[in-house]
């Protein structure tokens, strides 16, 4: 998978803000919708809300868009619809009870 430049943006920020065991999956094979899912998981509700925040800002900034956020930090899931790539931002419980990195693990085989 190559590193595009929104992709390069949000590993950027989520290394920054030290966002925890960050995954990078490729999921063309599964979606018509995007090519990558990038989850990460922040340890606080004030982290995961300034990771999301960041991200949205940073892409904005490189001039590339956000087609949308959904979600709301304290329900310990917020997801980042960047088009061609969607980040997926959990704290450790829903991390943990979702399982999604697991669920597309398990697809791709």
């Amino acid at each position: 998978m190559k590193k595009d430049p929104v992709l390069k943006i949000i590993l950027k920020t989520l290394d920054d803000k030290k966002a925890e065991a960050v995954e990078v999956l490729d999921v063309r094979n599964l979606t018509p919708l995007c090519e990558t899912y990038v989850i990460a998981t922040a340890d606080n509700i004030r982290k995961l809300n300034a990771i999301k925040e960041n991200i949205v800002e940073e892409i904005e900034k490189s001039g590339e868009s956000i087609h949308h956020v959904e979600g709301r930090e304290d329900s310990g899931w917020v997801l980042i619809d960047a088009f061609h790539i969607v980040v997926h931002l959990f704290s450790p419980e829903q991390r943990e009870r979702i399982d999604l990195d697991g669920l597309i693990k398990k697809a791709l085989r």
